[in-house]
């Protein structure tokens, strides 16, 4: 489980979390059905509307349900030219809802802050260790685009970072996977910059493009089959991932 303070919290979350997603299918790492899976369907949206989450996620999440009318066209894997303006279409709008907030004084650092303990907050239920594992190797990729973006970085994320993401993540007894804490070695690398007490955006977001790009491990074999494995499907609806609220799954009334 992963909990947040509060829904704007979470709706920011998934936001970042769809821009990592969107870069790992650009990028070959995951094919359509993976991006249906976890963010870009009709139940995610039903359930992320049911929780009371933003219009502009809710839109988002629309606009990358549209992606599956050309699986016929392809062979759901390489992105093709006419994939491309919807593909540019939900990161534009993902970067323009995570900015107007930076500017409302809603900062990133303190909407992704998060706990894998307080059951009486907003929280993210995965039914199986693996695709937690997949789910945070996606958002990382998300988090890592974002620290590459002046911005969004300062000292109060940095802090956000050391505080929530590499405690709880590294602290997290269902993500034991060797080559998902490599991955997370990098965000260390990243929170760790401060050269003679100073803060190196350029550096940072160098490091940044790096741990994005060296973050491939986890995604060598996933498939559907193994996203799968140890669900049942009929008793979670086809959900590999539920929004609780209060410690209660949200009733989607199916």
């Amino acid at each position: 489980m992963i909990y947040f303070k509060n829904k704007k919290s979470l709706d920011t979350f998934l936001m970042v979390f769809i821009l990592g997603a969107v870069k790992a299918y650009r990028r070959n790492y995951i094919d359509l059905t993976i991006l249906e899976y976890y963010i870009f369907s009709m139940l995610i949206r039903l359930m992320c509307r049911k929780a009371h989450l933003s219009d502009k996620l809710l839109n988002i999440i629309g606009d990358g349900m549209s992606l599956e009318d050309v699986d016929e066209w392809m062979a759901r894997r390489i992105p093709i030219p006419a994939l491309n303006d919807t593909l540019d279409d939900i990161e534009c709008s993902s970067w323009i809802a995570l900015i107007e907030r930076e500017l409302e004084g809603d900062t990133l650092s303190e909407a992704l802050k998060i706990s894998t303990h307080d059951e009486n907050k907003f929280g993210i239920y995965f039914f199986t260790d693996y695709v937690e594992e997949i789910f945070w190797a996606l958002f990382l990729l998300g988090l890592y685009e974002v620290l590459q973006k002046p911005e969004f970085i300062s000292e109060s994320i940095l802090s956000c970072i050391k505080q929530s993401y590499l405690s709880e993540i590294y602290t997290c007894e269902r993500i034991q996977n060797e080559d998902f804490q490599t991955c997370i070695s990098n965000l260390q690398e990243i929170a760790d910059t401060n050269i003679s007490g100073q803060l190196s955006k350029d550096l940072i977001a160098m490091k940044a493009k790096l741990a994005s790009l060296q973050l491939l491990l986890p995604f060598y074999d996933v498939s559907s089959d193994k996203l799968e494995i140890g669900i049942d499907l009929k008793a979670t609806k086809g959900m590999f991932w539920q929004i609780k609220v209060s410690g209660k799954f949200i009733d989607l009334g199916l």
